[in-house]
């Protein structure tokens, strides 16, 4: 089996709700998230439906982990502290393109 070097790092993406079920959501739990985030080449991406508001709440600027909410409509990185909204980080020049080539092979 490969072992990964020290230097790689780990990208981990956790859901929220799959993974702490709002009935168990207490600060212990949550406390686990941070150790975990703090774990050397670990980097840790949280996905929730929850809002910003809700999830900056919830994490109260915990510098070490990635915030996805609103399902991944918006984002936060790590010691970032503005929410961005994926459709400002995304090009939809690609739709035109792609919408010749379905038009070709759906005829």
């Amino acid at each position: 089996m490969l072992e990964p070097s020290k230097e790689e790092s780990k990208l981990v993406f956790l859901s929220l709700e799959e993974t702490i079920p709002e009935s168990i959501l207490t600060s212990e739990n949550l406390e686990i998230l941070y150790k975990f985030s703090d774990l050397e080449n670990i980097k840790l991406c949280v996905i929730s439906s929850l809002s910003k508001e809700e999830m900056d709440k919830l994490f109260k600027g915990n510098a070490d982990i990635n915030l996805f909410a609103e399902n991944g409509y918006y984002y936060k990185f790590a010691g970032e502290d503005q929410w961005i909204k994926i459709t400002e980080a995304c090009s939809d020049s690609w739709v035109e393109q792609a919408e010749k080539i379905m038009r070709n092979y759906s005829l």
